[in-house]
């Protein structure tokens, strides 16, 4: 294993990384619920496609290790 791909494993899990994934998750999933209630609001649909768009390239990019 290279120090390049030992030092990107040890950043993805460490235990920080795991929570913030896990409670960015929740949120998000709690402003999915809620947007057939808020929908009405200017904006928050498309505020909750690009937040969702963004944490799922996250996601992608840190459990590709």
């Amino acid at each position: 294993m290279s120090r390049y791909e030992a030092v990107m494993r040890s950043v993805l899990e460490d235990s920080r990384l795991v929570q913030l994934q896990q409670e960015g998750g929740a949120s998000l999933s709690r402003l999915r619920r809620e947007e057939s209630s808020i929908s009405g609001a200017p904006g928050y649909v498309a505020a909750v496609a690009a937040v969702a768009s963004r944490y799922d390239a996250w996601t992608s990019c840190c459990t590709a290790w």
